[in-house]
């Protein structure tokens, strides 16, 4: 997955999120490792960027390996 479709994600779960949350979530050491993305996709900055992912200008592509479980854990009992 691209980095800008995983910064947009972590928008879509927090809208209130900054650049230094961002940056520590996808384990950057800086912020501005953030904005470096966001100028690559020609977005002017974080809110530019914020804007166009909440109104559904900029739409993710979905992570490809989601949430899902690999082999069925259900019917197991812990020990």
């Amino acid at each position: 997955m691209r980095v800008i479709d995983s910064i947009a994600n972590l928008i879509l779960e927090d809208p209130l999120i900054t650049a230094g949350r961002i940056a520590h979530l996808l384990g950057y050491a800086e912020e501005k490792t953030v904005y470096y993305w966001l100028h690559k996709a020609h977005f002017s900055g974080l809110n530019a960027f914020k804007k166009a992912v909440l109104s559904g200008q900029f739409v993710p592509q979905k992570p490809r390996s989601s949430a899902q479980e690999t082999r069925p854990l259900y019917g197991r009992l812990p020990i």
